[in-house]
């Protein structure tokens, strides 16, 4: 995979990778699934250090959002470079204001659930069956495979999309009984693949 990433600067000055010249080293190289060439720079200038893409088609995600166009960067803020390396911005001097509701301390399954709110799932929701609990937590378990399948498809050229299904028991044939009817009546959380070249879809269940 191509080595790229974000650079680092002091100064005023701005770093990234292969910027000036094809044979110029990343200041930070990293190399996986959906990194490209000139992926972002970092650049710090009067204090403030700020993000932006270097390539329209890095994917690049600052706390759950795609990142579009320069930023600034606050302390704690949560960056996601390609699909799968995810940092926390460090800078106590700039603090994000305190209307923010970040804890003091941020995990992977506290970034996992960002990522969710952004793409539309509803997360931290209180009250739920233990039906709608246990299809959450499928959820969150499946978005970080979801979007490695759809990096290596994009990587190798294969013209399918994955995306997270949910889809009631009973639309799936199975009939309730006196020993399944709770599985009958639940959502079962799925993958649904399609076929780009000619639309056709097929759902997955969660071990295929």
């Amino acid at each position: 995979a191509a080595a790229a990433a974000a650079a680092t600067a002091s100064g005023g000055d701005e770093g990234n990778n292969n910027s000036n010249s094809a044979n110029k080293e990343p200041d930070i190289p990293l190399s996986g699934l959906s990194i490209r060439q000139e992926h972002a720079v970092v650049t710090l200038a009067k204090g403030k250090v700020t993000l932006r893409p270097g390539n329209s088609m890095a994917k690049t995600k600052v706390n759950g959002a795609n990142l579009q166009e320069e930023m600034e960067l606050f302390h704690l803020d949560r960056i996601l470079f390609g699909s799968n390396h995810l940092y926390v911005f460090f800078c106590p001097a700039n603090p994000r204001p305190r209307d923010s509701a970040t804890p003091d301390v941020i995990t992977y399954d506290y970034a996992q659930n960002e990522i969710a709110q952004a793409k539309g799932y509803q997360t931290n929701v209180q009250g739920l069956t233990p039906d709608q609990q246990r299809a959450q937590e499928q959820v969150l378990e499946l978005l970080p495979l979801v979007s490695e399948a759809n990096a290596i498809s994009e990587e190798l050229n294969k013209q399918r999309s994955f995306e997270i299904a949910l889809i009631a028991a009973s639309s799936l044939g199975l009939r309730p009984n006196t020993k399944d009817k709770d599985a009958a009546n639940s959502t079962q959380v799925m993958v649904k693949m399609k076929n780009l070249l000619n639309g056709n879809q097929y759902l997955w269940t969660r071990d295929q």
